[in-house]
């Protein structure tokens, strides 16, 4: 009887222990892992102003407060959270995740870190208004804003959420699927399905810059059949995970960047943070831009870079842009070539070497023989007394030439030139500015 009741008391215990930890809300898009945040507020977010932008705008709008990141950091948290729970709108993958890390405190909850993660058309509208959003969100996710009692904390988390919703409103496309099935047919569909071919969402460059190399990149595009594309952003970790190629490639399929069926392009991703560029190549592109190609690109604007000089190295990229178009177009992309060496270098080449090695060798010999000298007769050469010649003559009969042919093989290093292309169809080119 003693055993079953000390075994009924640790299960009760467990379970006032854990009741704590097992607490959550969710109410449709809106998902609070604590428990303790307002529950009315949260049930019209999630059930009601979510679900009607995410119907709106063909993005699923997503809201997550987790206590608790089990070791990953909160973008890669975030990352698990939209592909374990098949986020996203509908059957696509399009959709935008609000991931709120908080922990309880003496008072009520402490606001730890948060972040915003999108995926498919999601994630361009977050590269595009990310600066917006966060200014929004950042009114009240703020460490110093969480500091009173419970009361305190849900009037700060209400105030950032309902500040956040009023900037999705303001900027979220209403005519998004609508778009999004349209694909990307002629130029004029590839420059502003969502975005256009020169995207600025760092805030880099002026309104009179931005329209010039916009002007500039629709009239390559339509030459040669080719988009050719630049977005800026503030710092590509802080949208999404994964290397700034990944983000590259999701900003390309997202909104559906390429002219014509096969989608040809390049773009030209810079993300400010870390001062990283990716080189991002499609279809065609992969054929007019190689990998040689790509390097040679990026050497033409990086040096504007390095000194900030945006607008000149985004003209140096599409002006450069334009002539391997143009090469590639007569047939010639530029690419890496083996030139074969001359037979006159050939030839010195392969004669300074053995002179000095041949040089080595008889100095090295000449001093073993320092004592060694040469006899003007034969008869120098016989021992005093051990052999007689009546007569000794020197005669001179012939000379015997050995000669032996040497083989040199030559190789050449093949294999350099071309692309590189991934399973997805992309190639790249990254680095630093």
């Amino acid at each position: 009887m003693k055993r079953l009741s000390a075994l009924l008391l640790t299960l009760c215990l467990a379970a006032l222990l854990t009741a704590p930890a097992l607490a959550y809300t969710e109410y449709g898009a809106a998902y609070d892992a604590t428990g303790l945040l307002e529950d009315a507020f949260l049930r019209t977010l999630g059930e009601e102003t979510l679900a009607d932008l995410s119907r709106r705008c063909a993005l699923e709008f997503r809201l997550d407060v987790v206590r608790d990141l089990e070791g990953e950091t909160i973008g890669d948290y975030a990352r698990i959270f939209y592909e374990n729970y098949d986020y996203g709108y509908e059957d696509t993958d399009d959709g935008l995740l609000l991931m709120v890390y908080v922990t309880e405190d003496g008072d009520g909850l402490a606001l730890e870190e948060y972040t915003l993660y999108g995926e498919g058309m999601g994630f361009v509208f977050l590269a595009e208004h990310q600066e917006e959003l966060e200014a929004a969100l950042d009114q009240g996710l703020r460490a110093d804003a969480w500091a009173g009692d419970l009361a305190a904390d849900r009037r700060a988390f209400a105030a950032a959420l309902e500040a956040y919703v009023e900037v999705l409103e303001q900027y979220a496309p209403d005519d998004a699927a609508e778009t999004a099935d349209s694909g990307a047919g002629t130029a004029s569909d590839a420059a502003e399905p969502h975005l256009g071919f020169v995207t600025d969402a760092a805030g880099i460059l002026t309104e009179e810059e931005q329209s010039r190399l916009e002007s500039a990149a629709a009239r390559i595009t339509e030459e040669f059949s080719c988009g050719v594309y630049i977005v800026t952003v503030s710092d590509y970790t802080a949208v999404a995970s994964g290397s700034i190629g990944d983000v590259a490639e999701a900003i390309y399929r997202g909104y559906d960047l390429g002219y014509g069926p096969e989608r040809s392009g390049i773009l030209l991703l810079m993300s400010l943070a870390d001062r990283d560029f990716d080189l991002v190549a499609f279809g065609y592109g992969n054929y007019a831009f190689t990998d040689y190609g790509k390097e040679a690109l990026a050497d033409e604007f990086l040096d504007d870079f390095r000194y900030n000089d945006w607008f000149d190295g985004f003209s140096d990229y599409l002006n450069y842009s334009a002539e391997f178009l143009r090469r590639a177009q007569g047939g010639e992309p530029v690419d890496w070539q083996e030139t074969p060496p001359s037979p006159v270098f050939l030839f010195f080449a392969s004669l300074i070497p053995a002179c000095l090695i041949a040089g080595v060798v008889c100095a090295v010999l000449r001093s073993r023989m320092r004592s060694v000298q040469q006899a003007s007769s034969a008869s120098a050469y016989l021992v005093p007394e051990g052999f007689q010649l009546r007569t000794a003559n020197d005669v001179f009969t012939h000379i015997t030439e050995s000669r032996v042919r040497v083989r040199s093989e030559s190789t050449r290093s093949g294999g350099r030139g071309g692309t590189s292309i991934n399973s997805g169809g992309f190639s790249h080119h990254s680095g630093k500015f």
